[in-house]
């Protein structure tokens, strides 16, 4: 879940990293129908912010009454998701990201 501390995420991303590629094991917890969950929009957020796509694969399913998330994603460089959630269901999350974008740290022309 180190995905979740603002810090690491931009040590890696201040090393020159293109793509961070994470496992997590997000735990299924309650939330408002159709709102996304929490730790994706935090995904979102770290991308975003560090100009950097990152990638997560969360694992799935239930193991000793935990039910887990199933919320893998991939997201772009400016923070916005390139595949669809599948929250809940064994799937496989292809996506294609602009590796290049995440070298450009530029927001603007200034």
């Amino acid at each position: 879940y180190d995905v979740e501390f603002p810090e690491w995420v931009r040590q890696v991303a201040l090393q020159g990293a293109d793509l961070l590629a994470v496992p997590v094991n997000w735990p299924l917890y309650p939330r408002p129908d159709a709102e996304r969950p929490g730790e994706v929009v935090k995904v979102q957020a770290a991308a975003s912010t560090n100009r950097m796509a990152i990638a997560c694969a969360d694992r799935d399913g239930e193991e000793r009454g935990q039910r887990w998330l199933g919320g893998s994603v991939i997201v772009d460089a400016d923070g916005f998701p390139v595949t669809a959630l599948a929250l809940g269901l064994e799937t496989l999350v292809v996506g294609t990201v602009d590796l290049a974008s995440s070298r450009d740290k530029a927001i603007s022309e200034r």
